[in-house]
């Protein structure tokens, strides 16, 4: 039986894990206790595994990566078109994955490769499903789930209880709030904060329904709900408004550093 490849230079696999035959560790690996690593695994150099940990399937985890208990790794896609067929999952380098977080290979009848980008930084429970395509730099705060076959571009981030449906594409620099559902398309440097039921196609730039020019009225609608307004935005005793207004409805804002501390403190305002 053949043994797993190991790279010399301090590799370190804990008695209590099992490493199959046929997985290929990089240099100064450490492995913790209970984990289990498939055959067809292959691990970059300086990745830590802290215990608990199941990685399967044809996965590769890149250099520098650190894997919490309870994450599983390349497991079979929850996809019932899948055949069986040799797909893959590729993580990339310097990835934080967390505790409970699970990415799943690809399916045959479909992409067939599952991709996570550089620096991701994936919090615990978050879930990456068969055939995405994660970017560099994206940040998925805990619960955050992907369904299958999403385009999530680089540096996302993705609020706590965020639920993206399948063939969802999130563009460059997007801020998904937390509980949101996103059921479409968002644009490139877009704040989302939530849905509206009345019109699960307001995250579509060919969304033009009754619904949405009610609450835009100069055209489609680029966000479906806004941030509700501090007390500063209040009509003065004069008459005049204040300086501090509320969410903007355009997605494509340039202030997008300013319209994401609205969100976030929404008490504190825009400023001009």
């Amino acid at each position: 039986m053949t043994a797993p490849i190991l790279m010399q230079a301090e590799t370190f696999i804990h008695p209590l894990s099992v490493v199959e035959p046929g997985a290929e560790l990089g240099e100064r690996v450490r492995i913790g206790p209970f984990t289990h690593i498939g055959p067809d695994v292959v691990i970059g150099d300086d990745v830590e595994i802290v215990s608990h940990v199941a990685i399967m399937g044809a996965t590769t985890v890149g250099a520098g990566s650190r894997i919490f208990p309870q994450a599983a790794l390349g497991g079979l896609p929850q996809n019932a078109k899948h055949k069986g067929g040799p797909t893959t999952l590729s993580i990339g380098v310097n990835c934080i994955i967390r505790e409970g977080v699970t990415m799943h290979i690809g399916t045959d009848t479909s992409r067939g490769r599952t991709v996570v980008g550089d620096n991701g930084n994936f919090l615990a429970y978050t879930h990456v499903a068969h055939d995405c395509i994660v970017g560099k730099n994206a940040t998925f705060a805990n619960g955050a789930t992907l369904a299958g076959h999403c385009e999530i571009g680089d540096n996302v981030i993705i609020g706590g209880l965020t639920a993206i449906h399948q063939f969802a594409r999130i563009g460059d620099n997007a801020f998904l709030s937390g509980c949101s559902a996103i059921p479409g398309t968002s644009f490139r440097s877009a704040l989302r904060a939530g849905t509206s039921p009345s019109c699960a196609a307001s995250t579509s730039s060919a969304c033009a329904g009754p619904a949405c020019r009610a609450r835009n009225p100069r055209g489609p609608a680029r966000l479906s709900r806004r941030v509700r307004p501090g007390p500063a935005d209040r009509r003065k005793p004069g008459g005049s408004r204040s300086r501090v207004r509320g969410f903007p409805d355009g997605a494509e804002n340039h202030r997008f550093p300013e319209i994401a501390r609205q969100a976030l403190f929404p008490h504190a305002g825009l400023r001009r």
